[in-house]
Order: C-alpha cells, then structure tokens, then sequence
C-alpha cells in the first residue's frame, strides 16, 4: 500500500473544507504537469499549477457556503490511491452534493 501517498490525498482533500478551500495547500499537493478535468466530460481540462490556481480562485468566489467532502472509501496499491467520496458545497443559497471516484497516480 502507498500509506505516506494515501495520507496526501486525505491533506489534499481537508484543503477543500471550510468556507472557502485553501488554494494554496491544494496546488501544492499537485505535481507541475498537473492536469485536471473538473466535471468529466463537460469541462476541458487545467494543465499545470497556475491554471489550477485561477479554477480553485473562481470556485472560492461562486460558494456561498461551507465546502466539505466525506471520504467514504481509501485504497492503494504500488501505483494508485483509489478514493471514493461525497462533495459537498454550496452556491446560490443550494446545497450540492457530488458522488466523485477518482483515482490518484503514487
């Protein structure tokens, strides 16, 4: 199992809670290369850490409430933690909650 890795993706994510997700600690988290697609497949992809930085920033702004994730499962092996959660965040005065499984490469 990758524990220490398994261990990142749980600080990762308790970036992402409280009033608003703490953008710094999550893009630090992220490789240089990074390339991430928020909703698959509706939204085209962010490469790198800047334009991370610049979805996160946004995200912070359209939330009008507390940002939480409930981590239901964690699994490893040698090459991949496998997490599957529930997001939970709120914007317009609704409350909305996300069925996310991801995977995350050790």
């Amino acid at each position: 199992m990758c524990e220490r890795e398994e261990q990142i993706v749980r600080e990762f994510l308790a970036c992402g809670e409280g009033r608003a997700q703490d953008v710094e600690g999550i893009v630090s988290r992220m490789t240089e290369d990074v390339v991430w697609q928020i909703n698959v497949p509706s939204w085209r992809p962010r490469v790198g850490h800047e334009a991370c930085r610049i979805e996160l920033e946004r995200q912070n702004r359209l939330s009008t409430g507390g940002l939480g994730s409930e981590l239901c499962a964690i699994g490893s092996t040698d090459s991949v933690v496998f997490t599957e959660r529930r997001d939970m965040f709120e914007t317009g005065g609704k409350q909305i909650t996300l069925h996310i499984n991801p995977s995350w490469p050790c």
